[in-house]
């Protein structure tokens, strides 16, 4: 979370929702790419009404 408030939340499931049984072996997502996307600096330059 940033100073300003701002936080990205990301997940990964290996179903299509959460209440559903797992449809493959592991998220299409490892947890280094998440950790990736939700920390990359590019989140900071979206323009300010977005957030």
């Amino acid at each position: 979370m940033t100073p300003e408030g701002f936080r990205v939340v990301v997940s990964a499931f290996n179903a299509g929702t959460q209440r559903e049984a797992a449809t493959r072996a592991e998220p299409a997502l490892t947890m280094e790419q998440l950790k990736t996307i939700a920390l990359s600096p590019k989140w900071q330059k979206l323009p300010r009404a977005s957030r």
